[in-house]
């Protein structure tokens, strides 16, 4: 399934194998990212740029995806991204933490291309009932 590719998405993750890895699947559905290490950079880039949809690391040095979030959601005019938070954390982390913290969604690492899919099908519906 494709998007429009006008959508502009900002992967953050501090894992360089992680990031090729989610790179090589947004490339695989038709999608490319500007791409940042951690929740500094992050916020760096979305002061230039509105992004539509973010992935998110929740565990990075400098700045978490937590408080990132909490950042990129206090901050929000009319931009409110779709934020998908990346984890290695397991289920125990309770995914009412992670949407608290303002994530829409969750995808586990590693990241297979069915989750990851359906993460941006979610993406895509709740967009289109806004």
């Amino acid at each position: 399934m494709s998007f429009s590719s006008q959508l502009e998405i900002l992967l953050v993750d501090d894992n360089e194998l992680h990031r090729e890895l989610i790179s090589r699947m947004l490339h695989h559905v038709g999608y490319s990212a500007d791409i940042v290490t951690n929740g500094v950079e992050a916020l760096e880039a979305l002061e230039s740029k509105e992004y539509q949809l973010i992935l998110m690391d929740l565990a990075m040095p400098h700045l978490d995806g937590f408080d990132t979030t909490r950042t990129i959601r206090s901050n929000e005019g009319e931009s409110n991204p779709y934020i998908i938070a990346i984890t290695a954390l397991n289920l125990d982390t309770p995914k009412e933490t992670i949407k608290e913290a303002g994530m829409d969604d969750v995808l586990l690492k590693p990241v297979l291309l069915n989750d990851f899919r359906a993460a941006l099908n979610r993406y895509r519906e709740n967009r289109i009932a806004a």
